[in-house]
Order: structure tokens, then sequence, then C-alpha cells
């Protein structure tokens, strides 16, 4: 039996056999309800999976409305803010942050 299984062509010939004998059985007992089932049934996975991807895609769609308005506001208020002058006390500030951000990288290097 072990020889049975060495090569993969003899392994997929082995269930290849099983399978078939087991559908003969089957099918003299069940064949047309079982198909009829299995038929239900694919329809119905195929049904459900048109249906989610249908959902996904309005997701999809919603998701890069939202974030194309956002992108354009953003710009907007880029814009609106470029034409107004920095008040000097936030570039003082700036300016201190800097300088204090200059001491930790010294004292780092220490």
């Amino acid at each position: 039996m072990d020889q049975l299984f060495e090569t993969e062509e003899s392994r997929q010939s082995y269930l290849s056999e099983k399978f078939d004998n087991l559908i003969e059985v089957i099918d003299e007992s069940y064949g047309k309800a079982l198909m009829d089932e299995l038929v239900l049934r694919m329809e119905k996975t195929i049904s459900d999976f048109n249906d989610e991807i249908a959902s996904l895609m309005e997701q999809l769609k919603a998701n890069t409305d939202r974030k194309s308005l956002l992108l354009q506001k953003l710009r907007e208020n880029s814009e609106e803010l470029k034409d107004q002058p920095v008040p000097e006390k936030e570039v003082q500030e700036q300016r201190e942050l800097s300088a204090w951000e200059r001491k930790l990288e010294n004292l780092d290097k220490k």
C-alpha cells in the first residue's frame, strides 16, 4: 500500500478511484436530490457573494467621496492659511523650540 502513495500521480489516481466509487453509490440512491441541493446552495452562495461585493463597492465609493471632500477642504484651508501672516509670537515660539531641541540633541551626543 505504501507503493500506491509514492508519487503524486498514484495518490491522485487512488483518490479519484475511491471518489468515483462513492459517487456511484450515492448516485443510485440520492443522485437527483443531491444535485438539486448542490445547485440551490451554489446559487445562494453566488447571490450572497454578489450582494457582499455590491455592498463593498458602495462603501468604497462613499469612502472615496468623503476622502475627496476632506482633501478639498484641507486644500482650501491650506490656501487660506498661506495668505494669512504668521504672528511674530508664533515665529518666536518656533525658534525657541528649535533652540530647545538643539540643546536636547547636544545632551544626547554627550
